[in-house]
């Protein structure tokens, strides 16, 4: 789930205060997820071989579609109510994580 579905539920969840914050923090792990991939595969590619690097990745794509198919995410119809709190409250999670 990437673009735009995963802004839009990032907004609906997230109190907008902490919004940025959370976009910062998610951009800088997804930036730096990358560069560190790509420097694993190149030495996988590189010590193992091209092809025990090309099962393995193609493994760990089923793992993460299999996680991906398996998340509560998948069954989400409508986007959940953001809900107002005031300052004395404390945040819950939103009903629809388990």
């Amino acid at each position: 789930m990437y673009g735009v579905n995963q802004q839009t539920l990032r907004q609906a969840v997230i109190a907008p205060s902490l919004l940025s914050r959370a976009n910062a923090t998610w951009r800088f792990l997804v930036f730096g997820g990358q560069s560190l991939g790509a420097l694993a595969g190149g030495m996988s590619g590189s010590v193992p071989g091209l092809r025990a690097t090309l099962i393995a990745s193609g493994c760990m794509m089923l793992v993460s579609a299999s996680i991906a198919i398996a998340s509560p995410l998948r069954s989400l119809r409508e986007l959940p109510a953001r809900q107002v709190l005031d300052e004395k409250s404390t945040a819950q999670r939103p009903t629809w994580i388990r």
